[in-house]
């Protein structure tokens, strides 16, 4: 498993900067794996990363509650005895809690074993194509298949490394279908992350050629695909007190070793704002502008002007909001996005829009701004520019718009190459409480971020 865990030091009430440093030669701790049965997947030959693996009995297994399993990460059902009580209603219960607890489940066990109804969802066996080969590839897209570089082919599946012994049938939605047989075209290999946090793959074979390559590229997919390697891993540990400053540890990790980027940042943790105030410059038109705080409406200004947009200095025209739905739409310890949406109500006198901007007013009386909307072209970028035609360059639209802005971080700064920044500057911000954000991506997955409060300068 690659990762590195970074210890972060928050600047107390004298301090002027939050201090990130880095641990380089931190590594995460490595993945846990229970074999339950018999090991004829060679899953600890085969993958030889895991930190700890432990063996156990179906009999054992069946009567173990999660919090008993809780160190594992991966639990691998091997072949079964036809007699194993794991497909009784309280084996398919425990594998299930055990899917929704975050756990991961592997399984080949149609070797000798007709009941597999400790698989959630629904999945039934079939041997008519006992025997064949692997025929083809049914999601090429999926990661099992694309964590490998290059990506997993027939080829690496090919008769000396898997006797298929069934099939599956009547397989539900919740599952996706990875490979089928050569014969039936039935689904052999089904994997889904659709039950939990946790994922399962369900194999229809008993596995052979243990030192081919392909045998090893496909172990070694699986199983970070069970660990969750097609996204990167994130998480603030803990922000707690050290001496005059604060500590925060961050941990990021990628199995694919894949460089991660993203931001750290300090958001403000004041509740909910008392009011919200939308500007905009005056406009000629009739559209509606509606503003919505964290996809819901808050508020709107109707333009309601009659006559022709002229070029020149305008003034700023405004609606202020307020009431229960503010608060009731805010997302306390997290991000708050504003959207700013404009309808053609009339497409006579459709409105010209250069900007919105909203202002948020809170209980200390201090106030914060956001860009919501900036049409391109004024020489005072960020909701600023109070002509709409600046250097006779045109500064607005008559379209409908659509555009959303979070609420923007107190302190921020970006990072690259799994390297933090290091140091956030913090000697402007007074006593208080506040959010430390995080955000990480490989670049080719969608970004995951983790929040923590913590108290500056106590």
């Amino acid at each position: 498993m690659k990762g590195k865990a970074f210890l972060c030091a928050v600047a107390g009430l004298l301090g002027v900067m939050l201090i990130l440093a880095t641990a380089p030669g931190t590594a995460l701790a490595g993945p846990k794996l229970l074999v339950v049965g018999i090991d004829e997947e060679r899953l600890i030959q085969l993958w030889p990363h895991w930190e700890r693996v432990d063996a156990m009995s179906y009999s054992d297994f069946i009567t173990k509650t999660v919090s008993d399993l809780q160190l594992y990460d991966v639990i691998q059902l091997g072949h079964l005895d036809p007699n194993s009580n794991i497909s009784s209603d309280a084996g398919k219960a425990l594998v299930l809690a055990l899917l929704q607890a975050g756990k991961s489940i592997y399984s080949t066990s149609l070797f000798n074993n007709p009941n597999i109804s400790f698989a959630p969802g629904s999945v039934s066996p079939s041997f008519e194509d006992a025997g064949d080969e692997v025929g083809a590839i049914a999601d090429p897209a999926h990661p099992i298949i694309t964590i490998p570089d290059p990506d997993i082919t027939v080829n690496d599946l090919a008769p000396i490394n898997y006797g298929l012994h069934g099939s599956f049938t009547n397989v539900s939605s919740n599952y996706t279908v990875i490979a089928t047989s050569g014969t039936t075209g039935n689904p052999v290999f089904l994997a889904s992350s659709a039950f939990g946090p946790g994922r399962i793959f369900l194999g229809s074979h008993h596995f052979h050629g243990y030192g081919n390559l392909g045998s090893v590229r496909w172990v070694d997919s699986v199983v970070k695909w069970l660990l969750g390697a097609d996204q990167p891993t994130l998480d603030i540990v803990s922000v707690t007190p050290s001496g005059s400053n604060l500590l925060a540890q961050i941990n990021i990790a990628d199995l694919n070793g894949d460089p991660l980027s993203g931001v750290v940042e300090i958001l403000q943790d004041k509740g909910a704002p008392d009011s919200v105030t939308l500007e905009t410059l005056n406009t000629c038109g009739k559209d509606l502008i509606e503003l919505q705080l964290n996809g819901t409406p808050i508020g709107s200004l109707e333009t309601d002007h009659v006559g022709d947009c002229t070029c020149g200095f305008t003034d700023v025209d405004s609606i202020k909001f307020s009431g229960p739905q503010i608060a009731a739409n805010w997302n306390p310890g997290g991000t708050n996005t504003f959207t700013a949406i404009k309808t053609i109500t009339d497409p006579a006198l459709p409105t010209a829009l250069a900007w919105v901007k909203a202002i948020l007013t809170y209980e200390d009386s201090t106030t914060q701004e956001v860009c919501v909307f900036d049409q391109p072209g004024g020489l005072n970028e960020g909701c600023n520019e109070q002509d709409f035609c600046p250097a006779d360059v045109p500064n607005y639209t008559f379209g409908p718009v659509s555009s959303s802005a979070d609420v923007p971080p107190v302190v921020s700064e970006s990072y690259t190459n799994s390297t933090l920044p290091p140091f956030l500057n913090v000697s402007s911000l007074p006593p208080g409480p506040y959010i430390l954000h995080a955000t990480a991506t490989d670049g080719s997955t969608g970004v995951i971020e983790d929040f923590e409060p913590f108290n500056h300068g106590n």
